[in-house]
């Protein structure tokens, strides 16, 4: 039996991840709606789960000979979250760079606006605007996003893990 390598795994589901995402990111700036509101993220967030769940569920039982351990179920579900981010940020980098430059444009005046309504000073609102300047640029949008999705990664891996570990049995004869 063949069996595909950790990395196969995750590059795999991590494509579909990433191409689930853009794809909810499309219909929405199609649709005019706004792409931080709370209905595309959560999408995105429920196809990150579902991609990671998926894939660990599909390198345990195709894989592995249906045992996984739980640090070993969180790394794949990681790479699973790191590799659909660099697909994201590429995307995100096209269409704030390419199909749309107004989009930072636009984020960048709700942001401060909010932070004047909340009665930030100005001082720390300038000085928040200058690093969101710097996170809009495509290496900043980049790094940010593959380092995000780490973090958010690992963070849902911990509880996913739980779910999807399993341990071997002592009392099977895998001599067959």
């Amino acid at each position: 039996m063949q069996t595909r390598s950790l990395t196969k795994v995750a590059m795999l589901y991590g494509i579909y991840y990433g191409l689930a995402t853009v794809v909810i990111t499309l219909v929405f700036y199609l649709l005019g709606a706004e792409l931080q509101s709370t209905l595309p993220t959560t999408l995105n967030y429920l196809a990150l789960i579902a991609s990671m769940y998926l894939g660990v569920k599909s390198y345990r039982d195709q894989d592995l000979g249906g045992a996984i351990s739980y640090s070993r179920s969180i790394l794949t579900s990681v790479m699973i979250s790191v590799f659909g981010a660099v697909i994201i940020s590429s995307f995100t980098i096209i269409l704030y760079s390419f199909i749309d430059p107004s989009l930072p444009g636009q984020m960048q005046e709700a942001v401060q606006q909010q932070l004047i309504e909340r009665g930030i000073p100005d001082e720390q609102v300038d000085e928040a605007m200058s690093r969101m300047k710097m996170m809009f640029s495509p290496v900043g949008m980049f790094l940010t996003g593959v380092l995000g999705a780490a973090i958010i990664g690992f963070i849902i891996s911990l509880v996913l893990s739980i779910f999807t570990r399993k341990e071997a049995n002592p009392f099977q004869n895998n001599l067959s």
